[in-house]
Parts: C-alpha cells; sequence; structure tokens
C-alpha cells in the first residue's frame, strides 16, 4: 500500500511504520514523523531550486558591477571577487532556510540539513573516494583537452600574494562552499525531484548534472560530474545532508590545501 501523502498545508498525522511521510523525505523527518512530531507536507518544490539558483547568477553579477567603481586597482578587484563569491552563496543558502521554513517544516526536517556521528566516516571515506574519482577522470579530461585548472584554483593562485584574501577565499571555498552547495543540489533540488516520485538514483544523476553544470566549466563538468554522483549518493545512502557536507569539505580543503604547500 502507498505510504499516506497529505499534499494541503496541514498536518501529516496518523505515522504508518516503515513509510515516509512524502516520498524522498529524509531521514530527520521521516525519524520525527514515526515520532509523532506534528509535520506538514512541503509546499516548496522545484521552482524555488530553480529560484537559489536565477539568485546566485543575479546576486553575483550584481556584486561583480561594484569593479565599475574601480576597475584599475587590484586591491579592490579582490575585494570584488570575494564579494561575489558570497553574494551568490545568500539565495542559495538563504533561500532554502527560508522557504523551507515558511512553506514546510524547517531546513533540517525538510532537507534534512543535520549531521548525525555515524555521517563523518562517511563522508571521511567518500570525500577520499571523490578525490580519487576526481583524479582519475581529471587524468582522461587532461589527455583530451591539455592542462586546466578549475576557477576556484585560478582565484586562490590570484590571491596567493595577499594572506588574508587568500585566508578568507580558502574558507569560503573550503568551509562554506560545501555547506551552501549540499543545501541547494543534495537539498533543495533532490527534494524538489524526489518529492515529484522521481527514482532515487535518476535524481542523483540529475542533480549531479545541475552540480555540475552551475560551475560554469565545460571542461570540468566530468570531474564534478563524478563528484556529484559520489555526493549524491552519500545523501541516497544516508537520508540527509551531513555526511555529504563532510565529503565535500574533505574534497575542497585538500584541493585549497595543495596551493598552501605548492
Amino acid at each position: 500500500m502507498a505510504p499516506p501523502v497529505v499534499q494541503t498545508y496541514q498536518t501529516v498525522l496518523a505515522p504508518v511504520a516503515d513509510q515516509l511521510p512524502w516520498p524522498g523525505a529524509p531521514t530527520t523527518a521521516t525519524d520525527a514523523w514515526h515520532a509523532r512530531f506534528p509535520l506538514r507536507f512541503p509546499r516548496w518544490g522545484f521552482g524555488d531550486a530553480w529560484i537559489t539558483l536565477a539568485g546566485a547568477l543575479v546576486f553575483s553579477v550584481g556584486a561583480g558591477l561594484l569593479l565599475l567603481v574601480d576597475s584599475q586597482s587590484q586591491s579592490w578587484q579582490k575585494i570584488v571577487i570575494l564579494l561575489s563569491l558570497v553574494a551568490q552563496w545568500i539565495p542559495m543558502l538563504g533561500w532554502p532556510l527560508l522557504v523551507t521554513r515558511w512553506k514546510g517544516n524547517g531546513a533540517v526536517l525538510d532537507l534534512g540539513l543535520a549531521l548525525r556521528k555515524m555521517d563523518i566516516p562517511w563522508g571521511l571515506v567518500a570525500g577520499v573516494a571523490a578525490l580519487v574519482s576526481a583524479t582519475a577522470v581529471g587524468v582522461v579530461t587532461q589527455k583530451i583537452f591539455g592542462d586546466f585548472d578549475s576557477s576556484a584554483g585560478e582565484l586562490l593562485t590570484q590571491f596567493k600574494s595577499d594572506t588574508v584574501s587568500l585566508l578568507l577565499l580558502a574558507l569560503g571555498v573550503g568551509i562554506i562552499a560545501p555547506i551552501v552547495e549540499e543545501v541547494c543540489f543534495r537539498g533543495m533540488f533532490w527534494g524538489a525531484l524526489a518529492k515529484r516520485g522521481v527514482n532515487p538514483w535518476w535524481v542523483t544523476i540529475w542533480t549531479s548534472v545541475a552540480f555540475a553544470a552551475f560551475h560554469l566549466e565545460p571542461v570540468r563538468f566530468p570531474l564534478l560530474f563524478a563528484t556529484g554522483l559520489i555526493l549524491g549518493y552519500l545523501r541516497q545512502r544516508t537520508g540527509r545532508l551531513g555526511a555529504g557536507i563532510v565529503a565535500h569539505m574533505v574534497n575542497n580543503l585538500v584541493a585549497v590545501a595543495g596551493l598552501f604547500v605548492v
């Protein structure tokens, strides 16, 4: 028998063992539902997922226009780059947090934004696996297209002479970006597709495509797609975002650390 799904903004009643409050619900929501915590069926969806990316583009471009103030100053250029990076994170993180609170039960229950002890080893192992797979795909890509670097790597190299800016950028790329991107792609995009009844494996694939395309680096698309598959599997396997955030941080921090020792 199919699990009961309330499709209005009402309390979900009468939990049924071994069933989900809605298709693709994270473990945080399922556990709360079985504990008879009052839940509401999330009314946010695919449109809200696209709002996060559209907002990221608009905010980033808007911040970039600050270059018009002084296009010659290298110090000002670095400030604008940092502002553009932070600006795109505002809708990518802010909108999911807001809309899940407004139309659902909050990011912890609706998106699985939680970290449990078992997520840490899962994340560490998957982070290493992501690095290995990215390296393997990168070698093949390099043989086809020649040498290439990531946009984040280029920025970190550009900031190398400015210790403060470099540390701020490294903090953003290594710590903040993984949280923001996991909430956006494996949280909101994942949930929006899963609620429509899309098979979890297809959800993993489509969110990986969106994740890779978002970076606007065509040469690195296969590498990012491979990483996205591993992060998507973590969301599918654990039912929440904690392990994926840890793995994403491992992946990014290793790349950032490499620039500090070279």
